[in-house]
């Protein structure tokens, strides 16, 4: 392909990303997923992580802030501040093509997809970005924490509860 083809089908599929990330007013009440939506999130995924394995660097410079963007920017990350569960898709398929690129770049079982050459240009072009990334990853796990202690606790209070009421 040319440079040209390229970068059309890299617009192309960051866009059909963005439009199965974008929240819509059906969608609003469903906190969680459906199957197709799911299935088709980790296809998008595979294609980004393929993409990038290719072209990050060098020819797709904007690869982090394509996707890592809030949706009202023009990516598929959730919005800074919102709960996670307002765009579940977005970040599950931003996470996801983190998770296949790193595997590519640093797991034994995968270094044979990409020569070495590759992998390290693709190592330094996320060292180059990690100042973008993992300030959002860090609110992210912050507030899933959060969620998660606050589950704990109304667990427990409930428990409690039962306990105390010879339930």
């Amino acid at each position: 392909l040319n440079d040209s083809d390229r970068g059309q089908l890299r617009v192309s599929i960051v866009t059909a990303a963005r439009q199965l990330a974008m929240p819509s007013v059906a969608d609003a009440s469903i906190i969680k997923m459906d199957e197709s939506k799911r299935i088709l999130a980790m296809k998008i995924a595979v294609l980004l992580a393929d993409l990038a394995t290719r072209e990050f660097p060098q020819r797709w410079q904007t690869f982090v802030t394509d996707l890592f963007a809030p949706v009202s920017s023009g990516g598929i990350w959730c919005e800074p501040g919102a709960d996670a569960g307002a765009n579940t898709i977005g970040v599950k398929i931003c996470l996801e093509c983190l998770k296949l690129i790193t595997e590519d770049c640093t797991d034994s079982d995968f270094n044979a997809k990409i020569s070495t050459v590759r992998r390290n240009d693709i190592l330094l072009g996320f060292n180059e970005v990690t100042h973008q990334i993992l300030p959002l990853l860090f609110e992210l796990l912050s507030k899933q924490y959060g969620d998660l202690n606050n589950a704990k606790n109304t667990l427990t209070q409930m428990n409690q509860y039962l306990a105390s009421s010879g339930r």
